[in-house]
């Protein structure tokens, strides 16, 4: 007969009146309204609760760096890390922070890490790769996309950078076909067929690259791109 609030967090039922993650939530209504003070009153709540939750870290570092205290969250999330060293989620919003303030040796240790804590998880392979390409280590990235594409293989961003990759380094079959797989996950975007139809230029296939900057236009008849190419 005692009235209870259930809550699921990931199918995990929560059912404290007043816990950690009903706080995190009551901070997640706030924000949305931007009521910092509200929003703090229930992060300092959920910090007492259970200080080292590393969802409750990850908020309070993305309040911090919402008001423009950007070293101050990194600090936070390390302190998380410390906290939580096999939590690999923590590792990986560990090093967007990084990341975002340009320390890229250190995003890139820290993505390396939530990669070895769950290699099944896609998103810290794809965060890897775009930091390589930050650190010009274009074999590495490389390596890490194609990790990432295997795991998500819908995901149709990596096959266009990857393949713009490739193409810059020469290798302009492989980055064709890539390409065409872009085009395939994206058939309303032209782009897919205008950069194999590049590919197909530098490699002095004019009758294909036409081919391709038409199809282009038959998307979208004002892509500059297409127009140019052609």
């Amino acid at each position: 007969g005692e009235e209870r609030l259930q809550i699921e967090i990931h199918g995990e039922p929560v059912w404290r009146e007043e816990s950690s993650l009903v706080l995190l939530l009551q901070l997640l209504s706030h924000r949305s309204v931007l009521d910092l003070k509200g929003a703090e009153e229930s992060l300092a709540r959920a910090r007492e609760l259970e200080p080292t939750d590393p969802r409750v870290a990850f908020l309070y570092a993305r309040v911090v760096d919402t008001q423009g205290f950007h070293d101050q969250a990194i600090d936070i999330m390390q302190e998380s890390a410390r906290d939580n060293p096999t939590d690999a989620s923590t590792f990986d919003n560990l090093g967007i922070f990084l990341r975002s303030q340009n320390r890229t040796e250190e995003a890139i240790t820290a993505f390396k890490r939530a990669c070895e804590l769950d290699p099944a998880d896609s998103n810290p392979w794809y965060n890897l790769a775009n930091t390589y390409i930050d650190a010009e280590k274009f074999d590495k990235a490389e390596e890490a996309m194609r990790k990432h594409m295997k795991l998500e293989p819908s995901h149709s961003c990596p096959h266009y950078e990857l393949g713009l990759i490739l193409a810059e380094r020469g290798r302009s079959q492989e980055a064709i076909e890539l390409f065409k797989q872009y085009a395939e996950l994206e058939p309303t975007d032209p782009k897919g067929p205008c950069s194999i139809g590049i590919e197909f230029t530098r490699t002095g296939n004019h009758v294909e690259s036409e081919k391709m900057y038409r199809e282009a236009l038959q998307i979208d008849p004002g892509y500059d791109w297409a127009n140019h190419s052609l």
